[in-house]
């Protein structure tokens, strides 16, 4: 991914204050944990969000054994 690809990425509404929250956080963030810690973002953008950012290679995605519930790590 360029930088000019990133630029948009980040720019895009929602994007930067997801980054900024799970940077806060250490990186590492449960999906509901980022939806109370984000007033105003829907579970529909924040998915959104996160697959982009996963497909950037930005965030990966981590899924423990014992929970069916996906959390984002920086």
């Amino acid at each position: 991914m360029t930088s000019l690809e990133v630029d948009w990425l980040l720019g895009r509404r929602w994007t930067a204050r997801i980054v900024m929250v799970m940077l806060e956080h250490d990186g590492t963030m449960r999906f509901t944990e980022l939806i109370d810690a984000v007033p105003g973002l829907s579970k529909r953008l924040l998915t959104e969000r996160l697959t982009e950012l996963e497909t950037a290679g930005l965030v990966d995605r981590h899924v423990p054994q014992s929970d069916q519930s996906p959390s984002a790590t920086h």
